[in-house]
């Protein structure tokens, strides 16, 4: 028993003089003292003095004690640069702690009571308010990789623990992130290190073969095990160059410079590069733009590169013998871009899937492509500040692309 009135009356001087504000002790023994008075009948100098008593209880907590509450008020004033409403909350406080003053000694009781009911109820509704704020804020704070605000005599021992429990989750985040950016690197280096070292015998290979294929004194079988040895080596040094080129923009080492160009003559000029291919295959290209000059602030390169990627792609799986459409709409600050076709065989994959590296929507791998064509293409409009779209339904393949016009 003795020990249970020991673990009792701990706990109420912890939370008088360590837990609760100033604000808080006033108003709970105020209503305590004036309950107990109606109860008992006792006089009114009893209930002044002990009135008297709580005043001064208040005042022994501004003592500097370490770890002691001071004003709530105060406390909230001091953290306003977290919400607005903290100030609010101190001006409610300051006002309604006046008038309660006034009324012990002015006013009637029965204002004094209600009066202070109020007051401990908004005391209540702040101080969750409070700490929704701080964990709000550690949250945000966590999710840009920041570190979670740990000191704050606004917060809670609930509170207090959760922003330790958000601090580790940043500290997880931050190790995972920083894992999987070495990783990254190291794949990135492993790519490029490998396919510069392939372009060396490749170019060999690629010379002879060249050689080779001008000597007449070789029979036909010859001649065509030659013929087979150049188209797989140029096949061959296409992926090597797609991998170098798919490893520099995957991690973001794309040289941008920009100048102004006429979109509808540089898709012009791509279209050109493939007109031969495309005609092979009868395919008709069909463009539409909504404007004649359709002026755009970018680098010429790297969108005749996406440009290039998307007809190629188009070229090579698109149905023989079928159209191939495309269509430039602007509004005032970009440019929409978008290619549609026939695909040869139905699409058994989400456009996602498709948009990785080393992935092909025909899954044969006797066809032409790398399976990096549109991953490249998606990098690349990343790196001019655009947006790179995949909309697959049955047969039909879309691309959609949205760049800024500057």
């Amino acid at each position: 028993m003795v020990k249970k009135l020991r673990r009792l009356f701990s706990k109420i001087y912890d939370y008088i003089f360590y837990r609760a504000y100033i604000e808080e002790v006033f108003i709970e023994f105020f209503l305590l003292i004036y309950a107990l008075a109606r109860i008992f009948y006792w006089d009114d100098w009893v209930y002044i003095n002990l009135v008297l008593v709580d005043l001064g209880l208040c005042l022994v907590k501004l003592l500097p004690i370490p770890g002691v509450r001071r004003f709530f008020t105060v406390a909230l004033m001091r953290e306003s640069s977290k919400s607005n409403s903290f100030i609010y909350y101190a001006v409610a406080n300051i006002l309604l702690l006046f008038i309660l003053l006034l009324g012990l000694f002015i006013l009637g009781e029965t204002f004094t009571l209600v009066l202070s009911l109020v007051f401990r109820a908004l005391l209540f509704f702040e101080k969750e308010r409070v700490q929704f704020v701080l964990v709000i804020e550690g949250i945000e704070e966590t999710a840009s990789l920041g570190m979670p605000q740990m000191e704050t005599h606004l917060a809670e021992k609930a509170s207090i623990k959760a922003l330790v429990q958000l601090g580790n989750i940043r500290e997880g985040l931050s190790d995972a992130v920083e894992e999987r950016m070495k990783s990254e690197k190291m794949k990135t280096d492993l790519i490029t290190n490998i396919s510069h070292d392939l372009k060396t015998p490749l170019t060999s290979i690629i010379n002879y073969t060249d050689i080779l294929s001008s000597k007449e004194t070789m029979d036909e079988e010859a001649k065509n095990y030659i013929r087979i040895l150049g188209r797989n080596s140029e096949r061959l040094k296409s992926l090597v160059i797609n991998l170098i080129d798919a490893s520099k923009t995957g991690s973001g080492n794309v040289q941008v410079e920009k100048v102004v160009i006429d979109f509808n003559e540089l898709l012009s000029q791509v279209f050109g590069d493939f007109e031969s291919d495309l005609t092979a295959k009868g395919l008709e290209f069909i463009y539409n733009s909504d404007s004649d000059y359709a002026q755009i602030y970018t680098d010429p390169e790297v969108l005749g590169r996406i440009l290039s990627n998307t007809l190629s792609n188009a070229c090579k799986y698109a149905l023989e013998n079928t159209r191939i459409y495309a269509k430039l709409i602007q509004d005032q600050s970009k440019y929409y871009f978008s290619m549609k076709n026939v695909s040869k065989n139905r699409l058994g994959i989400s456009a996602d899937e498709l948009m990785q590296q080393f992935v092909r929507g025909e899954k044969s791998r006797t066809t032409e492509g790398s399976g990096l064509g549109l991953h490249i293409a998606k990098n690349l409009v990343e790196a001019l500040g655009g947006e790179f779209r995949i909309v697959i339904d049955g047969d039909y393949f879309q691309v959609f692309i949205e760049l800024n016009k500057e």
